[in-house]
């Protein structure tokens, strides 16, 4: 995910009041392997997967100048629609909404 893209998933999660269960990279991993769970890993993934169930494993390659693909970039960039705005800008705060509510489920809180 490219960092203007993940900085906004970051403060969708913050904004939601659970970012304080987020971690730094190692930590989440280790938590993820602990099976844990990570509201700002939890949103990342979502959108990984959703974005492979749209465009495949087109969203794995790199792009042509070589650089790490971000899913989000690559279906905003190449979708048809002309809804504005374009419906993959809004799979961040889904996402965002989705990973909150189970953290507050874990938390015993109501979502």
């Amino acid at each position: 995910m490219c960092k203007p893209h993940w900085d906004e998933l970051r403060e969708a999660i913050r904004a939601r009041g659970v970012y304080d269960m987020a971690t730094n990279g190692p930590e989440a991993a280790e938590r993820l392997a602990a099976g844990k769970f990570d509201p700002l890993m939890s949103a990342h993934m979502a959108i990984v997967t959703n974005s492979m169930q749209v465009a495949g494993l087109d969203i794995m390659a790199n792009n042509e100048d070589g650089s790490e693909r971000c899913p989000l970039c690559f279906l905003i960039g190449h979708c048809p629609c002309t809804n504005d705005p374009c419906s993959f800008k809004t799979w961040i705060n889904h996402a965002a909404d989705d990973a909150a509510k189970t953290a507050r489920e874990l938390r015993g809180q109501p979502s």
